[in-house]
């Protein structure tokens, strides 16, 4: 059995699936999920994997307790820095790709972000099967698939909204600016015959007011909440993406499955990079060698 704690917004949570699962995969064991930290956690939509045909069950406190010794999180942690923790709990060393990760092996509770394509690419095509939507589209959504399937559609993100108003993730994040998207939608333009942008963001008006897109662009605003997912899915659907220093818009590329799709991303990727000790290593371990950056 390998337990995965789930915790953050969407993107962390389906970077911390997918190498549980690749984990899961490689022991040839079930996969369990420990949801418990969404009980005290108020930012994003709570636990949301469940709108995936993923293959795993939700961990009991048992279960956890058995392999970490404690079901409070800052008691598994203190028990790891005083050296008394269990050898099947494994907390994440470090934000870039550990290659001793496949050296864990079952029994084992695993605690970090994970955010490396390096630790499920080995399993992507069952990776990219269980995070499929389990429903259908409908009403608007719907309609706009329906226009970026038919068209030279380019799904741009532009996240602002928590990377301007919350002073942490603005520190370490910081939204990227216009000139970013300026050049990006050049590079598009210089590559892509006739583009169509389709543009996702909680902030429209600052998209519509600053991007200069054509009259064809689209603007997609009306998913939010529980339903912001539906952004995902439908920049998954685009032809082509511009992303955000976002692992929401990361994973929206990554699920694209047009075999002739470009990837536009951002080269400052943190605010922040101080943040991590090897900031180049790091985003060679997050960022696909296809995908171009601007």
């Amino acid at each position: 059995m390998i337990i995965a704690r789930i915790i953050g917004g969407l993107g962390n949570q389906m970077f911390q699936y997918a190498a549980g699962r690749a984990l899961s995969l490689a022991n040839d064991c079930p996969l369990k999920l420990d949801i418990s930290g969404f009980e005290s956690y108020a930012l994003h939509n709570g636990y949301e994997l469940d709108i995936f045909n993923i293959e795993a069950e939700i961990a009991g406190r048992k279960d956890i307790s058995s392999l970490t010794g404690s079901q409070v999180r800052l008691a598994r942690i203190l028990r790891q820095k005083l050296g008394f923790s269990k050898r099947s709990h494994r907390i994440e060393r470090e934000f870039s790709f550990d290659p001793c990760f496949f050296d864990i092996v079952q029994p084992a509770y695993i605690d970090g972000y994970w955010q490396s394509y390096r630790y499920f690419e080995s399993h992507a095509a069952q990776i990219r099967k269980e995070l499929s939507f389990k429903k259908p589209l409908s009403g608007k959504n719907l309609e706009i698939s329906g226009h970026v399937a038919q068209t030279s559609s380019v799904g741009v993100h532009i996240r602002r909204g928590d990377y301007i108003t919350n002073p942490a993730f603005a520190k370490v994040h910081g939204f990227l600016g216009v000139d970013y998207y300026v050049k990006a939608v050049r590079l598009i333009r210089e590559t892509i015959p006739s583009p169509i942008f389709v543009v996702f963001s909680e902030d429209i008006a600052w998209a519509r007011e600053n991007l200069q897109l054509g009259q064809d662009a689209v603007f997609v605003s009306h998913n939010t909440g529980m339903s912001s997912y539906e952004d995902m899915r439908l920049m998954s659907m685009c032809k082509h993406n511009i992303v955000a220093n976002s692992s929401f818009s990361w994973w929206a590329a990554w699920l694209n499955n047009n075999p002739d799709k470009m990837v536009v991303y951002p080269s400052n990727w943190l605010a922040g990079r101080k943040a991590v000790q090897d900031y180049e290593r790091f985003m060679e371990d997050l960022i696909p060698p296809t995908w171009i950056m601007v």
